[in-house]
């Protein structure tokens, strides 16, 4: 029988003959230290939620790894060869039936009592709680269903403690994807002989070193102990801000940190393409524009070199085609009596401006002037085409560099073996970084809000809602849930909320500097939705 340890089961669904059971746990989960021969004593709360009495019946197993995922295996039967050797021995708890009175909480007391030769290292049991009692078959304590809650005891014992592990494998479930998105599966080992839970980031960059995205590991979560001699895989989605510019070899760097005893690392890397088909033959085909584009001004630029050297571009073309091997000076014949000494390499240019020079300031009469600057135009017009295109080429050159180097793009990330699987956007994971740099304050005065504050990033820029919710929690609001809708860019922050709540968003407009109101009836009625915009940058 497998559960998931890693994300702690809280309540159960138990089917008898003619009710539907519901039950929970608290604390899901226990963790301590012990010396051999020390006790340790606490106690587990049982909740009956539904509207009628029920009996449930306590009982101690081991347990121990399924498999990689994170499941584990409940082990009932004991070895009666080795006495007092593994914890469920060592717990002492009432196997007793114990009533609850419908919507009411009872407490179970118990007791850890580690043997004198308790051997060091991590040891693991699971209290269960079930709708009914263990059946004995041929002296095995069995549950008869798996209807049941558990709460997990991880128990540390002193003594020659090793914490050792490493990231034995991390890499992208595909080497070449073709939009912003990965799947990342990492291993961890643990080959000492306690316990440990590996806590770290994976951080995403771009062909050029820019960030893309951090993946919290274990941040503020107990989903991710993994138990002596056991590997443990963690699978993570990454899903970027779609676009076609930042194609090209990223790389994911894993770092894992772990230990008690001595904070110890442990890190790896691996690499994976972004390649939108259908967007690199559109860059393509522009990259090929602009060559051809450049080609044709500079053989524009050469021919104006030759005309002004008083030679006929016409002619040294022929000639040089008629020619194809190397130009021999001595014996390559042009009239020559025309040419001119003095041009070279900028003569184009210099030509150029005193034509212009000359035609528009020696111009004296106010319609002369417009009128040369007519004929300037049209008599330099590839010039001018050309200056209008370089310019455009480096205006794109410019906001390519500016976009693949921006490191505020929105994403997020998805954590897949937690159960239900975990999102996260990059205003909730910027939130928490936020918030852990900030000093201590005072103590805040809580505003009453009988209604839920969300706030939904739609500036286009990594960290606005964040910020918006740290500055609400200052000024006393309790903020649910900081979203983010990636793509989107507006300019206006709007608060949306049900026209009975007209005078607490009106209160949110007036803390926020007169933000947006827009009251809408389909809106739910106990929720305040804060849009954030550039404006609150």
């Amino acid at each position: 029988m497998g559960i998931l340890f890693s994300h702690m089961p809280a309540a159960a669904l138990a089917q008898t003959s003619d009710l539907s059971q519901t039950i929970s746990v608290s604390p899901t989960l226990f963790e301590m230290k012990a010396a051999p021969g020390q006790t340790w004593t606490s106690e587990i709360r049982v909740v009956n939620v539904n509207n009628y009495d029920m009996v449930v019946y306590p009982q101690v197993v081991n347990f121990e790894p399924l498999d990689e995922s994170g499941r584990v295996d409940l082990i009932f039967d004991m070895d009666a060869s080795l006495p007092d050797a593994t914890l469920a021995e060592w717990i002492t708890i009432s196997m007793q039936p114990v009533t609850i009175l419908e919507q009411q909480t009872i407490t179970i007391p118990f007791s850890i009592t580690a043997p004198m030769g308790a051997p060091p290292g991590g040891h693991y049991a699971a209290i269960l709680i079930g709708t009914r009692p263990p059946a004995s078959d041929g002296g095995t304590s069995k549950v008869q269903t798996a209807q049941f809650v558990t709460s997990l005891l991880f128990v540390r014992i002193d003594g020659d403690i090793i914490e050792k592990g490493n990231i034995r494998e991390f890499r992208s479930s595909k080497n070449i994807v073709p939009n912003s998105e990965a799947t990342f599966e990492l291993r961890f080992e643990n080959t000492g002989n306690v316990y440990l839970q590996p806590q770290g980031d994976i951080v995403i960059y771009n062909m050029w070193g820019t960030k893309r995205g951090i993946i919290p590991i274990n941040h503020q979560t107990n989903y991710g102990r993994v138990v002596q001699s056991s590997i443990r895989e963690f699978v993570f989605s990454w899903k970027g801000e779609p676009t076609f510019l930042d194609i090209g070899r990223y790389k994911a760097v894993a770092t894992l940190g772990y230990g008690e005893e001595s904070k110890q690392f442990s890190n790896k890397t691996t690499y994976f393409w972004i390649i939108p088909y259908q967007q690199i033959f559109i860059a393509l085909s522009i990259i090929i524009s602009i060559v051809l584009f450049l080609g044709w001004i500079v053989r524009m630029y050469i021919r104006r070199m030759f005309m002004l050297a008083g030679i006929d571009p016409a002619t040294a073309r022929s000639r040089m085609q008629h020619k194809p091997q190397i130009l021999d000076l001595e014996s390559t014949h042009f009239d020559d009596s025309n040419v001119k000494p003095a041009a070279h390499l900028f003569a184009p240019l210099r030509q150029g401006v005193l034509d212009v020079r000359n035609q528009i300031l020696h111009r004296q009469q106010h319609v002369d002037k417009k009128q040369s600057i007519v004929e300037v135009l049209f008599t330099y017009r590839m010039f001018f085409v050309s200056l209008v295109g370089l310019g455009l080429i480096f205006a794109a050159i410019l906001w390519f560099v500016t976009s693949v180097s921006n490191s505020s793009r929105e994403y997020e990330v998805t954590i897949e073996n937690t159960g239900a699987p975990i999102t996260l956007s990059s205003e909730e994971i910027y939130y928490q970084t936020l918030k852990s740099s900030i000093a201590p304050q005072d103590a805040v005065a809580y505003i009453e809000q009988p209604f839920s504050i969300d706030v939904v990033n739609r500036s286009g820029t990594l960290g606005v809602a964040a910020q918006l919710r740290i500055d609400l929690e200052q000024k006393g609001y309790v903020v649910a849930n900081v979203k983010t809708e990636i793509g989107a860019s507006t300019n206006r922050t709007v608060i949306v909320f049900h026209p009975d709540m007209q005078s607490h968003a009106l209160a949110l407009s007036q803390a926020l500097s007169g933000a947006l109101l827009s009251g809408s009836e389909s809106h739910p009625l106990e929720k305040i939705t804060i849009f954030a915009g550039t404006d609150t940058r």
